[in-house]
């Protein structure tokens, strides 16, 4: 599509463009799949990763006949077919297609399936929290994604940020039958009259019929990658020999000598002791590599928990990682993955040409070169291109589910100049600043003046305050906090507050701004770090010194008591990529994330930003 196409406008969520600098536009709820609503999530992935390593990668599938999820509707399905075909004696048997009359009763039901499919996956995410089956769980983000199948259910990847290491939880996982039966037994502490009954060994024996992987019977769409032969590979692993213990492979990497001694300047690497030659290794968080599971030699099995899997009686895979995986969610989320579908207008008006291609992977250098090279080509033919979806993809999008799954809060802040940034057309005034020029509020609630300024400003134009607008008029008590990134990700915006005089922090648009719970030994530890340095505002000191006794208390007024153990949460800030090439707005979003200002209006008044 060309620039100007109003679909890509309204792939963004814009409704209207003013011809001003500033551009104004409508909310609008973003629930479509396409390529600009992917890049987003994978922004929103990179910055989650940013300060959180995420340390293990599910995916669950849903096996139709035996997940608890949807098991009563298939069987439900099944019994009306066969009651449907008795009463067809007239038809001879090998004129009904069971097969075929199967997948149409569960593409009328698709829907049904579907809004159960998608609870449970809600209900297991809770459960997984609560149960600490995969480790102790500080947050989740999770996605669906759809096969190409008729009438299939969207797998969900999961990625996991736990408090133990990737070695503690690459012990949970299994890989093996020995593993799968060790687990089982454990699950039931033992108990010789419970391994002795035909249910554990019918549990037994269909957990690996589940967890066995054959290519046939995922119809080779686990053989996306060729050798240099051109002999697809299966990606599932098949361990050549025994492993007794769960090891982490490292994956060597290969740099030109300049960017090693560049790393090596900056603790990301070291020279290999295992050569005498100059060659080098990195560390720390650039090591990167993958897991081996305890594996029987010859096995073509999927590693999993058999906690999980026993519970789902459904596959699922579980691995330990590291902070690759975003590279690898980001295959899904872009749609690197897909079969692309071609239009091509013919000479008569009522007829078009639909050319569907096979699944590819975009990524590989060799695919990419031949689609660059189509590309140029269709251009030329006025060849429209697009993607191939399931049905099941058709109804999860008309029944409004979201794709995403996550326990992260994504502030997205625009960090060009202020003149460059989207906003939002303000229905009615709600910026009161009256109340601030009130000189009976007491010193540590009156704002300064470039606040007052700034506060004046979206009353002037009537349009909805950007995040770095709200960071201006944090709350006089707050303006020691310096750092954007600091303010968005320990503070949450709560109730409209009554009365200016209240104890409690609010802001320039009277809301009620308090620190979430997790983030208040950071905070604490920032403020007596703020008390202990050379310079600081004597009138911030004695704010500082009213406030803290509470907030160590978690006391209600400062803190919010919104996050419960069950709904855990944590705010995570997302800046836009903005190319170097654009030296104005670069230099801007560079000052906006890593520096320290008081507000927008006196960036360019400090001697320092750092």
């Amino acid at each position: 599509m060309s620039h100007n196409d109003s679909r890509r406008i309204l792939q963004r969520g814009l409704c209207e463009l003013n011809s001003k600098n500033i551009t104004l536009i409508d909310e609008v709820t973003e629930t479509s799949p396409d390529s600009s609503h992917c890049q987003k999530h994978v922004s929103e992935l990179s910055a989650a990763i940013r300060n959180n390593n995420p340390k293990l990668f599910v995916t669950l599938t849903c096996n139709q006949k035996e997940h608890f999820g949807v098991k009563h509707i298939s069987a439900a399905i099944s019994d009306f077919i066969k009651s449907a075909t008795e009463k067809l004696p007239h038809l001879k048997p090998q004129l009904i297609d069971i097969i075929e009359l199967q997948k149409v009763c569960v593409e009328d039901n698709l829907g049904l399936m579907l809004r159960c499919w998608v609870r449970t996956i809600d209900f297991l995410l809770s459960y997984i929290i609560a149960s600490k089956m995969l480790g102790d769980v500080e947050n989740f983000w999770g996605t669906f994604e759809f096969q190409p199948k008729r009438g299939a259910l969207p797998h969900f990847h999961l990625i996991l940020f736990c408090k133990e290491n990737s070695a503690e939880l690459a012990d949970l996982i299994a890989c093996s039958t020995e593993g799968f039966l060790k687990d089982l037994r454990d699950l039931v502490c033992f108990d010789a009259q419970i391994i002795e009954t035909e249910e554990f060994w019918s549990a037994y024996y269909g957990l690996i019929a589940r967890q066995s992987h054959s290519c046939e019977k995922s119809q080779f769409l686990c053989q996306k990658v060729v050798d240099n032969h051109g002999e697809p590979i299966c990606r599932v692993k098949k361990y050549p020999s025994h492993i007794a213990a769960s090891t982490f492979e490292e994956i060597q990497q290969y740099h030109k000598k300049e960017v090693w001694e560049l790393l090596i300047k900056m603790e990301l690497a070291e020279a290999d002791d295992r050569f005498h030659e100059n060659v080098y290794k990195p560390k720390n968080e650039l090591v990167r590599g993958k897991w081996l599971y305890p594996a029987l030699k010859g096995e073509h099995i999927v590693p999993t928990v058999t906690r999980l899997a026993a519970l789902t009686l459904s596959n699922c895979n579980v691995l330990a990682t590291d902070t690759m995986i975003a590279s690898y969610l980001a295959t899904y989320l872009t749609l690197k993955e897909k079969s692309r579908v071609e239009i091509k207008s013919s000479s008569d008006v009522s007829e078009v040409t639909v050319k569907t291609c096979a699944v590819e992977h975009e990524k590989l250098s060799g695919v990419k070169a031949r689609l660059r090279r189509e590309c140029l080509e269709k251009k030329k033919e006025n060849i429209e291109e697009g993607r191939l979806i399931s049905t099941s993809e058709i109804a999860f999008y008309l029944l409004g589910n979201n794709y995403i799954r996550t326990s992260f809060i994504f502030v997205h802040v625009q960090t060009v100049p202020k003149e460059c940034r989207i906003t939002y057309k303000q229905k009615g005034h709600c910026v009161h600043i009256d109340d601030r020029k009130n000189s009976s509020l007491p010193l540590n609630k009156q704002f300064t003046v470039a606040q007052m300024q700034t506060l004046q400003s979206c009353v002037n134009f009537n349009v909805q305050a950007d995040y770095i607008t709200i960071f201006s008029c944090r709350p006089r008590e707050l303006l020691f906090i310096k750092k954007v990134q600091q303010y968005f990700e320990w503070f949450v915006a709560e109730e409209k507050v009554k009365n200016c005089e209240t104890l409690c922090w609010f802001n320039g648009f009277c809301t009620v701004i308090r620190l979430e719970p997790s983030s208040v030994d950071s905070f604490i530890e920032h403020c007596e770090n703020y008390i202990l340095q050379e310079g600081s505002s004597d009138l911030d000191v004695e704010i500082i010194l009213n406030f803290l006794p509470q907030v160590a208390s978690h006391s209600e007024v400062y803190v919010s008591n919104s996050c419960s153990h069950e709904n855990i949460t944590k705010n995570v800030v997302v800046y836009p990529f903005v190319k170097p090439t654009n030296t104005v707005k670069f230099l801007y979003h560079i000052i906006l994330t890593q520096g320290e200002i008081n507000t927008e209006l006196e960036i360019f008044e400090n001697n320092s930003f750092f």
